[in-house]
């Protein structure tokens, strides 16, 4: 099972406003997360954006990340222009990943469920879709620029003898510890 719990809560809007949820690590925010949201938000009225918590990022990326713990990177997607509610995603992976997504994602009734091209996860992005009765919105991919590409120079570039970066946040931060954000969106 999984569990949502919102950073910010989206203000109430008039229900003809369609609404497009994407779901992400969203870990070092570069252009190309910006230039995602832009184009999910673009495909509806409001944008509602989860977050991958920190233990299922780290079992999905690898124990080295996330590099920026839960609360910040909800913080910094709430103060974008695109986003207008942020929800973080806590739960095993151990449950069929497209029902327990369905059964996140209902009530929040998505008219568009967005991702972008060659997302490793897009059968059960489309699967998770078409359970909700909602559109997909594939977002091209912006070349050259990922989280994991960033990590990979940074590291490839580093001084000899500089010290290696941090490692991932402190398991308080893992476990989703600490108060919802009450982050202001910069303005539209």
């Amino acid at each position: 099972m999984l569990s949502l719990r919102w950073h910010q809560t989206p203000t109430a809007e008039p229900a003809r406003e369609a609404v497009v949820v994407a779901t992400g690590v969203f870990d070092l925010l570069h252009v190309g997360h910006l230039r995602f949201l832009q184009a999910a938000r673009a495909a509806g009225g409001r944008l509602l954006l989860g977050v991958e918590d920190d233990l299922r990022t780290a079992a999905r990326k690898g124990p080295e990340r996330p590099i920026v713990p839960l609360a910040e990177r909800c913080e910094m997607l709430a103060a974008l222009d695109p986003v207008d509610g942020v929800f973080s995603i806590s739960g095993s992976f151990s449950v069929a990943p497209a029902l327990a997504y369905v059964e996140l994602l209902r009530p929040l009734a998505p008219a568009v469920l967005a991702f972008t091209q060659d997302d490793k996860a897009e059968a059960g992005k489309r699967l998770v879709a078409d359970w909700l009765g909602c559109r997909v919105l594939v977002a091209p991919r912006v070349e050259g620029r990922s989280t994991t590409l960033l990590l990979s120079r940074l590291l490839r570039e580093r001084p000899a003898g500089a010290p290696r970066p941090l490692p991932g946040p402190a398991a308080a931060d893992r476990h989703g510890a600490g108060a919802a954000l009450g982050a202001r969106r910069l303005s539209r």
